[in-house]
């Protein structure tokens, strides 16, 4: 509340990168009296990295007390509904209205600050919704949440007192010397000139060089201390925080920004200026300021009141400019974090940014943050040069003041010319100590906006409290069982379930292969199983003791992981196998490095394990990272491996070897999987899919033994000849490979209505009059990988219509094998599909002029157009993206070669909506 009755609408910015809408809700609870911290709303009502959507924002607004009513309005229709609002803002953020008139819209965007915009501007962004907040009786005031305060982080600073007490004494005494110097002055001009005593002049002389001397070695005490205490006090608090931020809890990394979290962490440089050397100065001058008052009123009343008067000016125009100075600051500050957080950006991805020549882009965006870098900085020096403009002429109307009354006083016999000399000299101290205490009492509370910024890490939650956890100990491993007892996980309390009542066993020594659609949740169970997460229902148990209970970090130590999105760090070969353990075995770390299959490749660098690596870069491939990273995983010894696509980047014969290697450990190994290599190996095989967890062991039962899986990973080598005198070859892409349908199931495939209506479209019957083996499993809804494989939109019906040319279709018929020695196996064909002929051949040419523009070299007979997983509509007409075959090349395998294929289609696909558009 404000002073006259009127509230005023608080600033606050959004830490985390989706938490818009609970700092919109946090500002309008200010306004109305209720002062919440970002940090209770974030832990009373967390959002996933997904952000909120409307229903959200009315949920948790309800929650706090409020009622809300979502209003569809136009811009100028803002200025009838009550104000504060929240707005939705570009599709994607939600910002707060707090005015709207005829001068213009007062916006509060928790990204940015306070902006003023015009209607037209406003129109730009505004969606066309408005939520309107009306308090409820159940609203109540006061304060929710705790708050960092610089109070806070005195306490935790050990010896701070005893250096406030030495810095004080020791500025005591050179104040006090500083305040002797009038007095001899004024010895000198009224008795040593007056009565011409030149002894007490050369006496006084003396004494003044002496204090000078003094105040030397004091000043440099004083600086050694502050010094001295200063370094002390910032490796305590950086100490402090940094062993906090190590124990935060996964997800809050997961939801900010590395740039801004590094200047939040920097922000302790401020506070540490702040505490080492403007407190004890505040106090220092504090306490001067009332005894060169005490001194200058003893000399002159009114000369004092003068002084005193314009002090308190001066301090009431720093008061006045003082938010303005915050909110200025703030800005200033989330700029300097948002650019460097581009740079730190565009370090990390400057390979795409090469590959795809976006260094333009990067530059012009990079501008546009430090424009608003140095347009906030510019505002900053604006308002601090107007404010000294301020402090000159209120100093210069105090002077001009004192001179004239001064001056008549000495006229009219009040004060003598050396009290009053001395008097200029006590009023002097005065002003600037005066000065010296307001200004940095305002840069102790402008202080406040990094002490901010700073809670954001030092409230947070640790991950666990180590105390009364139950210790972790290897032998507790030897015959471990890891229940999930009805499990459930999301990410947020208004999100849908990633997982829903998981239940499973894991023991030692299987090997588990968890399959299952991408982003269907498999990282995710990982993470719960190491404990990065926490159950949102039920609980998962090691040998019985759920894992709330146990130390986690003993736990987790036995353990070797390599998730997707792993990284080596700065440093050596060694140093990141070792993990930059203080004292590593060099021996242990090329054990683990040969049974990662990566030894024979670092002995042959000439630095070996020595050789540096960088977090930017470096000389080793998809494949060599991975494997180090696996052999990272190994030098722990683990009891458990769990690999997130631990072998995605490496070659089937690396692979299997790598596969061999660690199951000769006899250690358990948990591995997310989408290779077949890695399946077949399994012992138990775990579905993932819409949340629910199934045993799905008993499908993959058949395809455990050698020939089985040979013919299996020969899935795509299936031939089918073309009839010579039809137009088109219909043929299923199947992306599948698992176990092959069986008679009936072909035989129901084929008296579905999408396989009539293409056979009666293209006429494409074999002499029998029946459709071909292709042709009969058009739809792969009986297989249960066919989410994971087959993009929504495109399931009814995979049909691939073959170029009239003379080449071969290849295609995956799950357990069936046509051979025809006479056609050539290295021919590339195109693959599209038409609703008729005339569109056949219209696409076709479409087609064959793109694929030529993107490869002006190929040969009129090897026009290759790979479309997999895509759909391109072109007005009802809607083709998607088709053809799958493999040549069989050395060095390639199919994985690698779906890879290629992908790429392809985004390039073809962003070159056939070009020319569309066109």
């Amino acid at each position: 509340m404000s002073l006259f009755g009127k509230n005023k609408l608080p600033t606050l910015y959004q830490t985390e990168s989706s938490e818009c809408a609970l700092a919109c809700l946090a500002m309008v609870a200010g306004y109305h009296g209720l002062d919440i911290s970002m940090l209770e709303l974030r832990e009373r009502f967390p959002i996933s990295m997904k952000g909120a959507t409307l229903r959200d924002v009315v949920e948790v607004a309800n929650q706090i007390g409020f009622s809300s009513r979502p209003v569809r309005c136009e811009p100028a229709g803002l200025r009838r509904i009550a104000l504060p609002a929240l707005l939705h803002w570009d599709f994607e953020h939600f910002v707060v209205l707090e005015r709207a008139d005829k001068r213009g819209y007062r916006i509060h965007d928790p990204a940015i600050g306070v902006v003023h915009l015009s209607e037209n501007e406003l129109s730009d962004h505004f969606t066309g919704v408005a939520v309107i907040l009306s308090p409820t009786d159940d609203f109540a005031g006061g304060e929710l949440g705790e708050k960092l305060s610089l109070w806070q982080l005195l306490k935790r600073s050990r010896g701070m007192v005893p250096f406030v007490a030495q810095v004080l004494w020791l500025t005591a005494f050179l104040e006090l010397f500083a305040l002797l110097g009038p007095l001899f002055l004024k010895e000198v001009i009224d008795t040593g000139l007056a009565h011409r005593s030149f002894d007490l002049i050369t006496a006084i002389a003396v004494g003044i060089g002496a204090i000078g001397l003094f105040q030397g070695l004091l000043s440099f005490l004083r600086d050694y201390v502050i010094l001295y205490f200063g370094t002390s006090f910032n490796q305590q608090m950086m100490n402090n925080l940094f062993r906090h931020l190590l124990r935060l809890p996964m997800h809050f990394y997961e939801k900010r920004i590395t740039g801004d979290l590094i200047d939040r962490y920097q922000s302790t440089d401020v506070i540490r200026r702040v505490f080492t050397s403007n407190l004890p100065t505040i106090l220092l001058d504090g306490l001067v300021t009332v005894i060169a008052l005490s001194a200058v009123f003893l000399i002159s009343p009114i000369l004092a009141a003068i002084a005193l008067a314009s002090f308190a000016v001066y301090l009431g125009m720093r008061i006045y400019f003082y938010s303005s100075m915050r909110t200025l600051t703030e800005k200033a500050v989330r700029a300097r974090s948002e650019e460097n957080g581009h740079v730190i950006d565009t370090l990390r991805g400057m390979q795409p940014i090469k590959i795809f020549a976006k260094e333009l882009e990067r530059l012009n965006i990079w501008g546009n943050f430090y424009a608003r870098l140095i347009n906030a900085e510019k505002d900053v020096g604006v308002l601090a040069a107007t404010q000294s403009g301020f402090k000159l002429f209120i100093l210069g109307v105090d002077t001009a003041l004192c001179v004239y009354f001064g001056a008549n006083l000495v006229a009219q016999g009040e004060l003598s010319l050396g009290i009053l000399l001395a008097f200029f000299f006590y009023k002097a101290h005065f002003t600037q100590k005066s000065v010296n205490f307001a200004e940095r009492l305002m840069d102790l509370r402008l202080v406040a906006v990094h002490v901010d910024r700073l809670s954001d890490i030092a409230l947070s939650e640790p991950e666990q409290q180590v105390q009364d956890k139950q210790p972790v100990t290897r032998e507790a491993f030897a015959d471990f069982r890891v229940a999930f007892a009805n499990v459930g996980f999301r990410y947020a309390p208004l999100e849908p379930d990633v997982v829903q009542g998981a239940s499973c066993e894991l023991r030692r020594g299987e090997f588990v292969a968890l399959v299952g659609p991408s982003g269907g949740g498999k990282t995710t169970l990982f993470k719960l199983l190491l404990g990065l997460l926490q159950p949102s229902e039920g609980h998962i148990e090691f040998n019985g003791t759920p894992l709330s209970e146990l130390d986690i970090r003993q736990y987790r130590r036995h353990f070797g992981v390599v998730m997707q999105e792993d990284l080596l760090l700065t440093g050596t070969l060694l140093d990141n196998i070792a993990f930059f353990e203080a004292s590593p075995d060099e021996n242990k770390a090329r054990r683990c490095a040969e049974i990662a299959l990566i030894l024979d490749e670092i002995e042959a660098m000439p630095m070996k394990l020595n050789t540096r690596i960088g977090d930017l870069g470096s000389a080793l491939s998809g494949g060599q990272k991975q494997r180090i990273l696996l052999a990272r995983a190994l030098y722990g010894e683990p009891e458990v491996m769990l690999l997130d696509e631990g072998t995605a980047n490496l070659d089937q014969a690396v692979e299997r070897q790598l596969l061999d290697n660690l199951t000769a450990l006899g250690i358990t190994c948990i591995s997310i999987a989408h290779r077949p290599e890695t399946i077949y190996r399994a012992t138990k095989v775990l579905r993932l899919e819409n949340g629910t967890l199934t045993d799905v062991t008993d499908a993959y039962a058949d395809a455990q033994t050698p020939p089985q899986r040979e013919e299996h990973e020969m899935k795509v080598r299936y031939l089918e000849p073309r009839p010579k005198n039809h137009s088109s070859n219909v043929a299923l892409l199947m992306k599948l490979w698992d176990t092959p349908l069986t008679g009936e199931q072909q035989e129901r495939l084929a008296q579905t209505a999408p396989v009539k209506q293409q056979r009666s479209e293209f006429g494409n019957l074999n002499n029998e009059g029946t459709p071909y083996p292709s042709q009969s499993c058009l739809v792969a809804r009986f297989h249960p990988d066919f989410e994971s494989v087959i993009e929504p939109g495109v399931k009814e019906l995979l049909a691939v219509v073959a170029i009239d040319l003379d080449l071969v279709t290849y295609t995956s018929c799950q357990g069936h094998r046509y051979e025809n020695p006479d056609t050539p196996t290295d021919e590339r064909h195109v693959g599209i599909i038409a609703r008729s002929a005339e569109e056949h051949q219209r696409v076709r040419g479409l087609f064959e002029d793109v694929a030529r523009e993107l490869n002006p070299g190929l040969a009129d007979s090897a026009v290759e157009i790979a479309i997999m997983d895509h759909t391109v509509r072109d007005g009802d007409t809607i083709y998607p993206a088709l053809d799958l075959y493999l040549s069989q090349r050395e060095g390639h395998s199919l994985e690698s070669y779906f890879a290629e294929l992908d790429q392809a289609s985004d390039t073809l696909i962003t070159a056939l909506r070009s020319r569309a558009e066109a």
